[in-house]
């Protein structure tokens, strides 16, 4: 059996992955992405040179999405890392939407925003997901944002919440895999796709 036949195993949103839940995974997530300059920040990143940057983690390599449009990146990932990616996502923070005066009010913004996906899809070695299961809100955090970030928001503390589709995988095999995703509005405004040709090793 070579590597894109065996079983992929994905976590269900209501397990506790090394003993965090989903939702402290993805405020991680979300630290991890903010704290990298937006020059440096692999969600820019249109080749997949910059996936390994700031991974600190012993047991979840973080794969970021875009901002907007499809990429393709070749990432190096080492052997017995689960991966954690969002298929799309949302975030909100006083620091990006000042006119909100409420943490109420951002969990709403990014719950309204998710509301509107359309079309969502999301692959693994060619078997596809049932993602409309993975959903995700993350209720108000704490969180530091850098200057020249990649949120384009003023830098400092602050509150911030999201809600979105995440994958989070056991570890892949060793060899070549190929994850793809997909997501857009309703109105096809917005689309968001990532293809993760993946080297585990």
């Amino acid at each position: 059996m070579n590597s894109s036949e065996q079983p992929v195993t994905i976590h269900d949103i209501n397990c506790h992955p090394y003993g965090r839940s989903y939702e402290e995974w993805i405020r991680l997530w979300w630290k991890w992405l903010i704290s990298i300059e937006k020059d440096k920040n692999p969600a820019f990143d249109h080749t997949g040179q910059l996936c390994a940057t700031s991974q600190h983690s012993q047991q979840v390599w973080f794969l970021a999405g875009t901002f907007g449009g499809p990429t393709v990146r070749k990432c190096i990932i080492p052997k017995g890392k689960a991966i954690l990616f969002p298929i799309i996502n949302y975030e909100c923070s006083f620091a990006d939407a000042p006119s909100i005066r409420s943490e109420e009010e951002l969990e709403a913004r990014c719950r309204q925003e998710m509301d509107q996906i359309g079309d969502i899809y999301a692959s693994v070695d060619g078997k596809k997901i049932e993602v409309r299961d993975y959903r995700v809100k993350s209720k108000c955090f704490n969180i530091s944002i850098p200057p020249n970030n990649c949120l384009g928001a003023t830098g400092g503390e602050t509150k911030i919440a999201s809600d979105g589709y995440w994958l989070f995988i056991e570890p892949l095999p060793t060899g070549n895999h190929i994850i793809r995703s997909f997501g857009s509005c309703l109105a096809g405004k917005i689309q968001i796709g990532c293809t993760f040709r993946l080297t585990i090793k």
